[in-house]
């Protein structure tokens, strides 16, 4: 198992792609890690819903699409 320190823990506002923000509570703060994550528990905190059909994924809130994208299966 791998693990991380987290040096610091504060507010962020995400943009989006349709030119929309996104602002999180509580973000830590972890430099060792290699991507950027947000994790599905803190986007349903801020009133947005995951939804996943097969390979295709979306987040919405409310009527408004906020992201979607395909599935990518990292090569072995």
């Amino acid at each position: 198992m791998y693990s991380c320190n987290i040096v610091g823990k504060g507010n962020m506002t995400v943009n989006l792609f349709n030119g929309s923000t996104l602002n999180l509570k509580d973000v830590r703060h972890v430099p060792k890690l290699k991507r950027n994550w947000i994790f599905v528990g803190r986007l349903v905190d801020v009133g947005v819903k995951n939804t996943f059909d097969g390979n295709l994924g979306k987040i919405t809130k409310g009527a408004m699409i906020m992201s979607y994208g395909k599935k990518k299966v990292p090569s072995t």
